[in-house]
């Protein structure tokens, strides 16, 4: 299951992949500033871009906090702001 916070949530490979492929052809690009991990769970986050309807580019920040059980990803929790340009 994957959950953009916000957003929406996809459950199952399937859905997931299919999602995945409804998206821009253009990846997001990411910078990952940590990854932190305890028991089943890790968490990374940084920096991304991605590509607007547009086609310019919006810069983001992220925080995905994995949960696994033995070496597979059950659980993902996206959480994603848009950064805006602030002054001084």
């Amino acid at each position: 299951m994957w959950t953009m916070v916000g957003d929406k949530t996809v459950k199952g490979k399937r859905a997931i992949r299919e999602w995945m492929g409804s998206m821009p052809v253009e990846p997001p690009k990411f910078t990952v500033d940590a990854v932190i991990g305890d028991g089943d769970f890790a968490t990374a986050f940084g920096d991304m871009t991605m590509k607007e309807k547009d086609g310019s580019v919006g810069p983001y920040s992220y925080c995905d906090v994995y949960r696994f059980k033995g070496d597979k990803i059950v659980e993902l929790k996206s959480y994603v702001i848009q950064k805006k340009d602030v002054d001084g």
